[in-house]
């Protein structure tokens, strides 16, 4: 439990310097000049220290991250993780980042008929078994504390909340150009979202995951106390480090990794990962992380106020 949480420690940081289907979230990206309207399904935010571009034991998922647990142990440095070196490819141990994450879900504006817009839920199509189920696009939000997330502060300042209001989001730029327009939707008077526990509830943001429910794609997999706990787990780190140590190699011909530059995002990876390959049980309710339940509005906008 020593992660900073909420927007009180990512204002504290910043002063001071694809689909989702199945029991596992995955990240959400943009490319330079993608717009994404996006909806958190929780006020709660984890501000935490990322090793980035760990190269690992597993040829599908050729490099990931980890979340790294202040209150346990550095399991990448202890299982022999290595990322490579911008710029030269060389192996290295992997310096850690500070970064926030969230939960979201993918919506969608469209012309409400009245010549206006409203904002919808995308619904798409997985083939399972031969079965084609519905399911919605869930996913963790992970992105620089200044860059992005600093936005944020003064919604939360005013609103009390993150969860209100739908925002539309698009990324200018690449590399350490990258700049995000970040734009928070007006709710409608009659939006029923409003009411946090009813968001919660139409997502299934809490819901155990149950692989025998049909439905199950439409509900979001995991918490963010459920993601956390499984992204700096000591098992996953075992499981995909070792015996991922290779020699030294020097790169010439661009950044050294595979023509993917990691300064053109946050969210090191790779999209066709399948949720880091890693058909395990989501973790159970009792996770460490699940006792942060006070209210966002009297945990952070105090902090938030008198900074």
């Amino acid at each position: 439990m020593g992660f900073e949480r909420g927007l009180e420690a990512m204002s504290n940081a910043i002063n001071a310097s694809q689909s989702s289907f199945g029991p596992r979230l995955n990240y959400i990206n943009w490319k330079d000049g993608d717009k994404k309207v996006i909806r958190f399904l929780t006020n709660d935010m984890i501000v935490g220290q990322f090793a980035e571009w760990v190269q690992t034991n597993n040829e599908k998922i050729p490099a990931t991250d980890f979340l790294i647990d202040p209150d346990t142990e550095n399991f990448v440095a202890k299982y022999g993780g290595l990322s490579k070196e911008y710029g030269t490819g060389n192996l290295v141990p992997p310096k850690l980042t500070k970064r926030g994450v969230s939960i979201v879900v993918i919506r969608n504006e469209v012309p409400d008929g009245k010549g206006g817009t409203k904002v919808v839920d995308v619904e798409e199509g997985v083939t399972v078994e031969g079965k084609v189920l519905v399911g919605r696009h869930f996913g963790v939000l992970k992105q620089s504390l200044g860059n992005f997330w600093q936005h944020f502060q003064g919604q939360a300042r005013r609103n009390g909340t993150i969860c209100d209001r739908d925002y539309e989001v698009i990324r200018r730029g690449k590399d350490k150009d990258t700049k995000y327009d970040i734009v928070g939707i007006d709710p409608k008077s009659d939006d029923p979202f409003l009411d946090l526990a009813k968001l919660q509830e139409h997502y299934g943001y809490g819901r155990k995951y149950n692989e025998a429910d049909p439905e199950r794609y439409l509900y979001c997999p995991q918490t963010l106390e459920e993601w956390a706990a499984d992204h700096s787990s000591e098992d996953r780190a075992r499981r995909l480090l070792q015996g991922a140590q290779r020699p030294s190699i020097t790169v010439t011909n661009g950044n050294g990794f595979m023509e993917f530059d990691r300064n053109t995002t946050s969210n090191p990876g790779f999209e066709t990962r399948v949720a880091d390959d890693e058909a395990q049980a989501v973790p159970s309710s009792g996770s460490q992380f699940t006792d942060f339940r006070d209210s966002f509005k009297d945990r952070i906008l105090p902090h938030l106020n008198n900074g």
